[in-house]
């Protein structure tokens, strides 16, 4: 019994290393004959200007009052918590939200 399954175990190994290797080749032989379509040019001809990170701005918040958002978030997290029965007060405060 333990011949057949090391004989199963041993030709499903050998027919699915098989299988890998013709389908790399197959994916080496695409890409060969891309880069033969497209004339071997990995690179464009044109110039791209690349801006270093220093000259580039960081992007500035919009100055927006989130007052009444807090207030809202504030809201929604005291009603699911009458809603799951805490009766105490929590004591947390929103002081800050990101937006993503």
């Amino acid at each position: 019994m333990s011949g057949s399954v090391l004989g199963n175990g041993l030709s499903t190994m050998i027919i699915g290393l098989t299988v890998v290797f013709i389908g790399l080749i197959l994916l080496i032989g695409v890409i060969s004959l891309m880069r033969f379509t497209s004339g071997g040019k990995a690179v464009p001809d044109e110039k791209v200007e690349i801006k270093s990170a220093a000259s580039v701005a960081p992007p500035v918040p919009p100055a927006t009052d989130n007052t009444e958002l807090i207030i809202a978030i504030t809201a929604a997290i005291y009603a699911v918590m009458a809603q799951e029965g805490v009766t105490q007060q929590p004591g947390f405060v929103v002081r800050r939200i990101r937006r993503y």
